[in-house]
């Protein structure tokens, strides 16, 4: 990776992570309130949890993108396992 490409993946970051943040955050609050509610201590629900979100908001991108912007789930597995390993993350950190 050149450095010019690098910074460009770095100035993405900020804004990709507050879009991501923000259409995560009614889910994460539904799923919290419920476990919370429940009385639900598990790690393994909260990861569950994250996981599904995960693929929410991983399937929403997807079905928004056009086909000439580059990448798709049968080319790359990389968008998938980064949404996964995030929500995972998310819930494990919860």
């Amino acid at each position: 990776m050149t450095p010019d490409r690098a910074a460009d993946a770095l100035a993405l970051t900020w804004p990709v992570a507050t879009h991501m943040g923000i259409f995560a955050a009614p889910f994460a609050l539904i799923a919290v309130a419920f476990g919370e509610w429940r009385r639900l201590g598990e790690w393994t629900y909260y990861v569950i949890a994250g996981i599904v979100i995960a693929m929410i908001g991983f399937f929403a991108q997807y079905s928004s993108e056009v086909a000439t912007q580059g990448w798709s789930v049968t080319a790359s597995n990389y968008p998938l396992i980064a949404f996964l390993t995030a929500g995972a993350f998310g819930g494990l950190v919860y």
